[in-house]
């Protein structure tokens, strides 16, 4: 049994402070504020837990195995792996649709950062005319004119999601599966241009794209995105075999002239 000053202390850390305190903590966890916030942090323990299936704690909470040995004892207290099971089943939570997070094998601070030109969005596209956009396109092709130009796109409409990649009269298309977002799309576009770099005798490359929130990540180093983790190391590794290479923010109201 806690004193009052160390029921006191839980209570404030656990966020269950009240103006009239409860006398016990075993009161408060039945209040639908702290019930829904254990739901809440539990939820989103194990959908990050989900995604690395070399944490240790993986099987715990995943693995069957435990399901069955506590079906025939019913006088004891269910692990934790049990008591969100439900939950998990209630948000349709399927491992399926849960990309794969590995750590990075090189350290972040041996990548090579990505040089990137925010020129053409220096404005809104709301408040700025198309043929403005345009113009300052133009004058990015000239100032790389002497560059390959690789345009990448990504889409979704409904389910459908697909990424592509455009270099002169070469087109590649890629059906993601239908649980990807807009920025994974985006995201693997980028690697789909990594890859014509890579197959290219060129030296000097161009890659444009529309997607402001992919190129901010590669900026800031997002290594939680393992695309992002992926363009990074290839980009790496180009850059070391002398391939120049920089990736441009094309809006999508100057369209993509060549």
């Amino acid at each position: 049994m806690l004193d009052p000053i160390q029921n006191h202390a839980l209570r404030l850390c656990l966020g269950a402070y009240r103006t009239s305190p409860a006398s016990s903590l075993c009161v408060e966890v039945n209040e639908p504020f702290l019930y829904f916030w254990w739901n809440k942090l539990s939820l989103q323990y194990c959908l990050k837990l989900s995604c690395n299936w070399n944490n240790p704690a993986y099987a715990t909470v995943f693995n069957s195995i435990f399901h069955s040995v506590f079906e025939s004892k019913l006088t004891q207290l269910p692990p934790f792996a049990i008591c969100v099971s439900c939950d998990l089943q209630a948000v349709g939570f399927k491992k399926s649709d849960v990309i794969t997070y590995f750590i990075p094998t090189t350290l972040p601070w041996l990548l090579t950062s990505p040089a990137v030109n925010f020129t053409l969005h220096c404005s809104d596209k709301s408040d700025t005319f198309p043929e403005i956009f345009k113009h300052r396109f133009y004058e990015l092709c000239h100032e790389f004119k002497n560059y390959y130009r690789i345009f990448t796109d990504g889409s979704k409409e409904g389910n459908r999601v697909a990424a592509a990649v455009v270099h002169r009269d070469n087109t590649k298309c890629v059906r993601l599966l239908d649980t990807a977002s807009i920025f994974r799309a985006e995201s693997y576009a980028l690697l789909l241009a990594i890859d014509v770099v890579r197959r290219s005798n060129e030296k000097n490359f161009v890659i444009f794209s529309d997607s402001m929130s992919s190129l901010q990540s590669i900026c800031g180093f997002n290594l939680d995105s393992d695309l992002v983790q992926k363009f990074l190391k290839d980009y790496t590794i180009l850059a070391k075999n002398g391939k120049k290479h920089y990736s441009l923010l094309d809006p999508k109201s100057c369209g993509n002239p060549q």
